[in-house]
């Protein structure tokens, strides 16, 4: 959970801009890489951060409002997982 508010801190701090992983990883020994990492993957999972990569550039989170937190219950439904499958998917083709 300490991961997570150091996360959610940082990205409120941007007032809605983007954050790169190396942004969060600047600085940081390796064990709290991790934590930031797992955090990461939490925050996605829990719709309280959204992250884009285009190509093969950097990951960039963003936070999302608090509206979107709650708003994806079906994992049919959720946009991030939608949009992983539909990148996946345009890929092998």
């Amino acid at each position: 959970a300490l991961h997570q508010a150091d996360l959610v801190d940082q990205l409120t701090r941007r007032g809605g801009e983007a954050l790169t992983l190396q942004d969060i990883f600047a600085g940081r020994h390796a064990s709290h890489r991790v934590g930031l990492f797992l955090a990461k993957l939490e925050l996605i999972r829990t719709r309280k951060v959204d992250f884009l990569q285009e190509d093969e550039g950097p990951i960039r989170l963003t936070l999302l409002p608090v509206e979107d937190h709650e708003r994806f219950m079906n994992e049919d439904e959720d946009p991030v997982i939608m949009r992983w499958m539909n990148r996946s998917s345009s890929r092998s083709s």
